[in-house]
């Protein structure tokens, strides 16, 4: 009969497949939480990984940009006397006359304007065949890359640290799987009462002395 409980050697009842009592259910699997948690891990690392990634790719571009700048500036300059109008934390806006007379005001500033203030007259140095590429004489992109230098070491010793403890974080996960397969439970068995008990030796005398005839 499905669902029966059935006695063993030694007078004790294990619960069938269908019987109520039984616990045969699979915990050899560790519970849905323990690999959202573990996801969640990757998942974090893998933003940090790619946040400090576009920063420091952000940075690179930025490099190239004033190297760039510094070789159209090399290849024709030209200096002249500017006047600070405006100075900002993303540009110094400079005014100044080109070599043709006109009157120029670069839309991005000046490069490399570290420690200038408005209304100081300073020289500077421009690309013959683009004005508005204009520079503090004396100075180039290697003044310029120690900003985008410390934001990049900044990013990353922000983002090392937390990448290694997630990392130990995630490095966890195998032996919480294996703690977790390895308790598995069985199912408890159920220990027949003493009538019980006789009541099953009685029947198995009957059926020796059946078989006897």
């Amino acid at each position: 009969m499905t669902g029966a409980a059935r006695p063993d050697n030694a007078g004790i009842l294990s619960p069938g497949p269908g019987d109520p009592r039984s616990t045969d259910t699979d915990t050899s699997l560790p519970p849905l939480g323990f690999w959202a948690r573990r996801s969640g891990w990757r998942r974090a690392s893998l933003l940090l990984t790619v946040f400090a990634g576009v920063i420091t790719a952000m940075m690179l571009v930025l490099g190239v940009g004033m190297w760039r700048n510094d070789m159209v500036i090399n290849a024709q300059p030209v200096r002249t006397t500017a006047t600070v109008l405006t100075v900002s934390a993303l540009s110094t806006g400079v005014e100044f006359v080109d070599n043709q007379g006109v009157s120029q005001r670069p839309p991005s500033g000046v490069l490399y304007p570290g420690g200038l203030t408005v209304g100081q007259q300073f020289l500077v140095e421009y690309a013959a065949s683009d004005p508005s590429l204009v520079r503090v004489a004396g100075r180039s992109a290697v003044n310029g890359i120690i900003m985008p230098a410390f934001v990049v070491l900044g990013t990353w010793a922000v983002a090392a640290p937390l990448l290694w403890w997630l990392s130990r974080r995630d490095r966890r996960a195998p032996r919480a799987l294996i703690a977790a397969m390895a308790g598995v439970a069985l199912p408890s068995p159920v220990r027949l009462g003493d009538g019980a008990r006789e009541s099953s030796a009685g029947r198995t005398r009957s059926v020796f002395r059946r078989s006897g005839r």
